[in-house]
């Protein structure tokens, strides 16, 4: 029930005003003891040749809504206190014959909002963080399709940069194969961390990274195949964490996309 619209009607109908005009003007009160609406009388004073209090008092007396428990004056204002018992029964109904639908509405038809959230780090663990911005990103998600929109779910993943020419250095020297068919994050993740203990003691290191990342950029295959299978590893686990959380995504497309943009 649109009450506003109701107690609009009603009061159209005491003062001869029309009812449009006076749902423009009905307000909903600062705090919850004031009631549920307010109806402000300060621009009737002129018309009807009174103080807005005092239209405020009369108007009470001509007001009997069933669906309004109670009106009260503060001032210049009617306020309105709903009838709880018949205004839950009405939430109730609405809500078993609506279903799964109630609540939604087409406010967003013909447009579309993206929301973008997740975005790991290729080659690195999913923490909290991550975890945090998947959940809200999904729930707004969400919303907004229930709302109307057509809600695209974009994943922007961290899958490019020069650390993966350091990755890729790091797995030609010391890779454990077994270890990165059982933990692929883990073990990609050690590598890394080991390339950049070793950078540290011989520094021409960074110059072999900054050459395969150089190759990578360039499409050189070997480099460009190393980099796809770190990519398809890390979706692999980040996938079954979405799954868990049942979220889904319509784009994966990450930094790289846009690497030749």
């Amino acid at each position: 029930m649109d009450y506003k619209a109701l107690i609009a009607e009603k009061i159209g109908a005491a003062l001869d005003i029309e009812p449009r005009e006076v749902e423009r003007l009905i307000e909903v009160p600062p705090r919850q003891e004031m009631g549920d609406f307010a109806f402000p009388c300060f621009q009737l004073a002129k018309t009807l040749r009174k103080a807005p209090n005092m239209i405020a008092a009369e108007l009470k007396e001509k007001l009997d809504i069933e669906e309004i428990d109670r009106t009260e004056v503060f001032g210049p204002y009617v306020n309105f206190f709903l009838n709880k018992s018949i205004f839950l029964k009405g939430i109730v109904e609405k809500i078993l014959n609506e279903k799964d639908s109630y609540g939604s509405s087409d406010e967003g038809k013909d447009k579309t909002v993206i929301v973008e959230y997740s975005s790991p780090n290729i080659a690195k663990p999913f923490h909290v963080g991550h975890l945090f911005t998947t959940v809200l990103g999904s729930s707004l998600s969400k919303i907004f399709a229930f709302l109307g929109y057509d809600a695209l779910s974009h994943n922007h993943l961290g899958d490019w940069g020069t650390q993966f020419g350091k990755l890729i250095y790091a797995y030609e020297k010391w890779v454990d194969e077994e270890q990165l068919k059982a933990t692929p994050i883990e073990e990609l993740n050690r590598i890394y961390v080991k390339f950049h203990e070793e950078a540290l003691l011989d520094p021409t290191l960074d110059d072999e990274a900054r050459r395969h990342f150089k190759n990578l950029e360039e499409g050189r295959e070997y480099e460009v195949t190393l980099w796809r299978e770190f990519r398809e590893l890390s979706l692999k686990v980040f996938k079954s964490v979405y799954d868990e959380l049942d979220v889904k995504f319509d784009s994966y497309d990450g930094e790289s996309f846009y690497g030749d943009k």
